[in-house]
């Protein structure tokens, strides 16, 4: 009989088995149950999707991109990974156009950093001509009218530009202070607050305290306002006027409520005899004379004020009665008296 020799079994065939076929296929069952049973501590696409961070397609709009690079950013906080993993985790969300940029990408340059995957990306979809334009935008900030909450995230947005001016806390907290509002920022240069946090949250007392002054002064103002114009002086002015207008009105008025009107003439006078249109002295009636003339005169006549009474159709006296009438309008009469 035939013996075996020590060399061990042969192959089929009698050839000896190939060890680089067999490392192969081992590695490849090592792969495969690493995918199904990862080890402890090592994170998996899986767990990474598990995340639901946002897909991307691809874009023209270079805000919405920045959107993105910045979801996948805040991924990476809470999932820890190595900076491979970032890269291959990242480019697992691009679909459509966005992954075949991607893939050309890749082939150029098949072992990037994660540092180098948001430069290229940042490249590709957010143009320098755009990022020197909100460069710019940063450095002239201002609040404005903008409230401190909506400036704050203003500077936060643009900040990311020009990281050069915001490298340092005491940097990012000079530039925030620089573009407030004077009533808030002339508050604050004194402190010189040294970190952006406390710069902000400074301001937003300042802020308030502004807001309650201003409304203070204008409900203030409101109430004086409906006192109207002079407060209450004008008020005591106002009444005084009224007060001499009355008088005035109620002095002008007496003539009418002392005597009683005329039948004759439509004036108010005192007696019983009316001498309008019959030539007679107003003083005492005899005819001959006028009134300046009269014999009768002294100096204790009583004037009498005839208000403007509606004009009523008299005859007209003779040429020489003419003379002694008064002139059209308010009549001074002086008649004699009368016992009254």
């Amino acid at each position: 009989m035939a013996t075996r020799g020590r060399g061990g079994r042969r192959g089929r065939g009698g050839r000896n088995p190939d060890p680089n076929r067999i490392e192969r296929a081992l590695e490849g069952l090592v792969n495969a149950l690493e995918y199904h049973n990862p080890a402890p501590g090592i994170p998996t696409i899986q767990q990474f999707r598990d995340l639901r961070p946002p897909m991307f397609e691809g874009t023209i709009d270079p805000e919405v991109a920045m959107r993105w690079l910045q979801e996948i950013r805040k991924s990476y906080t809470v999932f820890p990974c190595t900076d491979a993993q970032k890269v291959s985790f990242a480019a697992y969300m691009f679909v459509g156009e966005a992954h075949e940029w991607w893939l050309l990408t890749s082939e150029r340059e098949p072992n990037m950093t994660w540092e180098r995957f948001q430069a290229v990306f940042d490249d590709n979809y957010f143009p320098q001509a755009l990022k020197s334009k909100k460069l710019n935008e940063f450095i002239h900030l201002k609040q404005g009218n903008m409230t401190m909450m909506a400036y704050e995230a203003k500077f936060t947005e643009l900040a990311r530009y020009a990281p050069y001016m915001v490298d340092t806390e005491e940097n990012k907290a000079r530039k925030f202070e620089d573009g407030l509002r004077g009533n808030i920022k002339s508050r604050l240069e004194l402190l010189r607050l040294p970190t952006y946090a406390e710069v902000v949250n400074c301001a937003l007392l300042a802020e308030r305290s502004n807001e309650e002054y201003y409304q203070d002064r204008d409900n203030k103002r409101k109430g004086e306002a409906s006192k109207g114009p002079g407060g209450s002086n004008a008020i005591q002015s106002k009444k005084s006027n009224m007060g001499t207008m009355s008088k005035n009105n109620s002095s002008s008025s007496s003539f009418k409520e002392t005597y009683p009107q005329c039948s004759k003439c439509g004036k108010f006078h005192k007696g019983t005899v009316c001498y309008a249109g019959t030539g007679a002295c107003f003083n005492c009636g005899q005819q001959g004379h006028m009134i300046k003339d009269c014999p009768k005169s002294n100096n204790s006549r009583t004037m009498v004020v005839s208000t403007s009474a509606p004009s009523q159709s008299v005859q007209r006296p003779t040429s020489t009665a003419r003379r002694g009438q008064l002139q059209q309008g308010s009549v001074f009469a002086l008649v004699p008296g009368d016992g009254v």
